[in-house]
């Protein structure tokens, strides 16, 4: 089979697996099953939809689609997507690989975003994934019927449907062209290293660098096996020559990965600490048993289930992998030896045979979570394939195969017996009686082939045909209809068409992204890669929010509503599905007091890590009393690394279970500290105990390593409850914050005005009268010494619409240039004063201002490294002000300011990888000649 009947053969499966999408108007898309623009998703969805065809469908709805309309807004104004100014205070756009804002092999979706094209997109990534691992497994030498299979297993797996609109499919898809490209080049052929080069370049900007790393171990690993002499390679040389091809391809990626860095490295500290460590975690063994049966242990009315992901590649394909393993005639048996071990670690990795191995390596913490096991999937295809082929190649006899797939079935036996005995109930019988259904055929068909009732190559096309079958019966049967997402309710229509403004809303309406890609700006943000200060500003200012997986997507609305922090942001409309629970908001804003704590430790939070049983994160309510905990049982060890500038530690202990008490023990490395040197006894019972340390004085930043560990004193289980651990002011301290906070919020809730309602929906909108415009002018300024001071004075009522705070560093240099005319600085006001701004794209704003003494123009806008000023066309410098905004000295008078992005680190990212590519050519020349002449075959 040549590479045309191959490629119409993938097409063919693809109107198999999706006909409803590709000819009855059905559609791919997540934004179906979640909250979007409305509680119940696009405008027009229908109310009873079946159940998720996918995993994480809010991720998929609420970043994967509507990031490409972010990307056109730029186009559509003539520049590159290198900034979001639809959510936050605004963020990187490209530099946040997730959106696939840069990445090539998005370039046309981002050009002409819709759901329809979305859908072609998402098909066509599983035709390029089906045909490099035909090409690859044919350039293998497997015969052509194997190689399809192979394909199939691959591209028509529970993993590649489970994630089919997700990103972590454009990091992946690249693997068989990365291994393809190793084994041409170890053949002599230049176009090979070039190839390994590129498309692991490709992989690196598809969005999931975790993804990524693995791929690249197993390709380092294969390239080991095949480097060796024996195998044709040329030892070390071909080994060192891939390992240097996965480092140029990170050069040739630096367009956005030197972006990417930057982002991550002033990403919120819960990004690169807390999350990740969270994904360190796995899942209990039973997941082990759907790798054949998928579908059987999941949650009633899921298609698929939320950590009980595997490669969900069936029966027969594990059967194939075995019979792959088994053959000992066949050429390939040690790649697929090779493939089966890295398989089995993985796997038992998942069901957590070696530990926290995640946990206690933080370079690799989260990499092999169970959501990253497209490699496991890949490396059973390949032995599979090879089992086929021994099969069509008279390369195992009927006995060995019979032998090798009777032994695969009983594992799978074990597996589904032992899952269900010790942790898990099928919810889906059905699938018990498809699988048995399939393992009867195969059990037949072996036994036909023992007896010599079938040839094998018989035997080979049945197994071929129960392969599509079996895949076929767990693959979805039904997608949503195709919608319009973004059809814009009456309650955004009619935020369109008021005054500009940012929005805050409910969870789970207009949220965000999905929010901006409608044409509204959010003031929340679901962006994984969430610039730290504005993460600290939300969620101190503003909202802590209890699921912090989601970062500022679900505020408590009455807090965030009347936070006068929404004043300086711009926020001019609330939308809210009903009204505004103000009667109780002196305890919300107490309530919100408690947990800045916490904000503040995952501002800084640089590790997180336990010991013991699992770790629970979220609100724990006593009464009135709500904090937001992290919660284990006993014995444990809680172990935190963060920053702060804070001068105290502090959290309320909640034990429950125990009937006499823990001993609970605090030590505080890194800095001076007055944690006991014994433990404590914590008594059981519904009451918080304060527990507080003193770790010096405020505004000294630090970092910190904090160490929790407790045990029951009667050896009985309990659990205790953390609650607003992190970084406090002292106690009279926020006893104080809370009763003035209270005030200012109640004064603030009193401007809140009812300005729209949906008679659909019910959605209202509140005008918040008090907002500041998005630019403004303020004459003063006020020195702060960090982003943790600036926030702090701005909690305590600092006056911004008059003065803003400026880094120490500035501040003297601002206050000359707004004092350089004595008299017009002691005038007491400038009434004819004026800020507006006159034009905006994604990359740049332009402001006219106007007053008859100088004055700091304030931008409420993420201050971020590459933002650039001119005023009246010269560059002038951009300070941050008030801790997270940009702001630039204007003299008196009439001026026009323009504000634009223009990233160095864009510019360097594009210088390397330019000379990356010139460096390709004499790599790949130099591979080619390491390995022969170039027309080895």
């Amino acid at each position: 089979m040549s590479a045309l009947p191959a490629l119409l053969l993938f097409l063919l499966l693809h109107g198999i697996f999706f006909h409803d999408v590709a000819f009855h108007g059905h559609s791919l898309s997540a934004s179906t099953f979640v909250a979007g623009l409305t509680p119940h998703g696009p405008v027009d969805a229908p109310p009873n939809v079946p159940p998720p065809h996918l995993l994480d469908a809010e991720g998929a709805a609420w970043v994967d689609e509507p990031s490409p309309y972010l990307a056109r807004a730029a186009f559509a104004a003539g520049e590159l997507p290198l900034w979001n100014p639809g959510t936050g205070l605004g963020a990187p756009l490209a530099a946040n690989l997730n959106s696939g804002a840069g990445n090539p092999l998005q370039l046309a979706l981002n050009l002409w975003p819709s759901p329809r094209h979305a859908d072609l997109f998402h098909l066509a990534r599983l035709v390029v994934l089906a045909c490099g691992m035909w090409v690859f497994l044919r350039e293998l030498g497997v015969t052509a019927l194997a190689a399809s299979v192979g394909a199939v297993i691959l591209a028509y797996g529970g993993y590649p449907l489970a994630w089919i609109v997700h990103h972590p499919l454009s990091t992946e898809l690249f693997l068989p062209w990365m291994l393809l490209g190793l084994e041409r080049g170890r053949q002599g052929r230049a176009g090979g290293w070039a190839l390994l080069v590129v498309a692991a370049a490709g992989s690196l900007l598809g969005g999931k660098l975790q993804a990524s790393l693995l791929c690249f171990a197993f390709v380092a690993i294969w390239a080991w096996m095949r480097g060796r002499r024996r195998d044709g390679g040329r030892g070390w040389v071909t080994a060192a020559l891939a390992i240097g091809g996965l480092a140029g391809a990170c050069l040739v990626a630096a367009f956005l990965l030197v972006p990417a860095v930057e982002l991550m490295v002033r990403a919120s500290g819960l990004t690169l600490g807390g999350r990740a460590q969270l994904a360190g975690f796995m899942v209990p063994w039973p997941s082990l048993a759907s790798l054949a049966v998928p579908g059987l242990f999941v949650a009633p009315g899921r298609s698929f289930a939320d950590g009980l992901l595997t490669p969900a590649i069936g029966s027969v394909a594990v059967l194939l992998a075995a019979i792959g393993i088994a053959a000992q005639g066949s050429p390939f048996r040690s790649m697929a030896r090779l493939c089966g071990l890295w398989a089995a670690v993985l796997l038992l990795r998942n069901a957590g045979a070696f530990g926290n191995l995640a946990v206690h390596l933080p370079a690799i913490r989260g990499i092999l979570f169970v959501k990253y096991t497209f490699t496991i999937g890949f490396a059973l295809a390949v032995a599979a394939a090879i089992g086929l082929d021994a099969i069509v190649a008279g390369r195992i006899d009927a006995r060995r195969a019979r032998r090798a797939g009777l032994g695969a079935l009983a594992a799978i036996g074990a597996l589904l017996v032992a899952a269900i005995w010790t942790a898990a109930v099928p919810t889906f019988p059905r699938h018990v009686a498809t699988s048995a259904a399939i393992a009867a055929m195969v059990l037949a068909l072996l036994a036909a082939w023992r007896a010599g009732l079938l040839g094998r190559e018989a035997v080979a096309a049945a197994f071929a045909v129960l392969v599509v079958v079996e895949l076929r019966c767990f693959a979805p049967a039904a997608h949503p209809p195709l919608l319009d997402p973004y059809r814009p309710p009456a309650f955004v229509e009619f935020l369109r068409a008021a005054p500009p403004g940012r929005i805050i809303a409910d969870a789970e309406l207009a949220v965000p992204l999905t929010s901006a890609a409608a044409g509204l700006t959010d003031l929340r943000a679901i962006d994984v890669l969430t610039p730290g200060s504005y993460y600290a500003f939300f969620t101190r200012l503003v909202s802590f929010c209890d699921r912090v997986i989601h970062f500022t997507v679900d505020p408590d609305l009455a807090v965030a509503a009347s936070a006068p922090a929404l004043d300086l942001a711009a926020v001019r409309w609330i939308v809210t599905r009903s009204a505004l629970p103000t009667s109780d908001l002196a305890t919300r804003v107490r309530n919100q007091v408690g947990r800045e704590r916490t904000a503040r430790l995952f501002a800084g939070m640089h590790q997180l890590r336990t010991g013991g049983g699992a770790l629970a994160i979220g609100p724990v309510a006593l009464g009135d009393d709500a904090r937001f905990a992290f919660t284990l049982p006993t014995p444990f060890t809680l172990d935190v690394t963060a920053d702060s500038d804070a001068a105290e530690l502090a959290w309320g202990t909640l034990v429950r279970g125990a009937g006499s008490g823990i001993l609970l023990r605090t030590r505080v490395d890194g800095v001076p500290s007055d944690a006991p040197a014994d433990a404590q006894v914590i008594p059981t019972g519904d009451a918080w105990h304060e527990q507080r340390v003193t770790i010096g004085r405020a505004g000294e930043h630090r970092r910190m390593r904090l160490r929790i560990e407790a045990v029951s004193r009667d050896g009985s289980p309990a659990n205790v409850s953390l609650g607003n651990l992190g970084y406090g002011p002292g106690a009279a301290a926020e006893v104080r914050l809370a009763a003035e906070r209270g005030a200012r919020h109640a004064a603030e809730a009193g401007a809140l005005r009812e300005a729209f309602r949906d008679p659909v929906l019910g959605v209202t909108v509140y005008e918040n009268r008090n907002a500041l415009p998005r630019a403004f002018r303020v004459r003063h300024a006020e020195p702060t010494a960090s982003l943790d001071a600036a926030l702090t004075r701005l909690g305590d009522g600092f006056d911004f619409r008059t003065a803003a705070l400026v880094a120490k560093a500035d501040v003297v240099a601002v206050s000359r240039a707004l004092a350089s005319s004595a008299a017009q600085a002691s005038a007491p006001s400038d009434e004819t004063a004026s800020a507006a701004i006159r034009g905006a794209t994604p990359g740049s704003v332009t402001v006219a201002t106007d007053g008859a003494t100088p004055a700091l123009l304030v931008l409420a806008d993420l201050a971020y490294p590459g933002w650039r000023a001119e005023v009246d066309g010269a560059d002038v410098p951009v300070y941050t002000v008030d801790g997270v905004l940009r702001g630039v000295v204007v003299p008196a008078g009439p001026h026009e300011v323009v504000f634009r992005y223009r990233p160095t680190s864009a510019l360097i990212g594009a210088l390397v990888t330019c000379l990356a590519f010139v460096a390709l050519v004499p790599y790949a020349r130099v591979g080619a000649r390491l390995h022969g002449d170039g027309t080895r075959a």
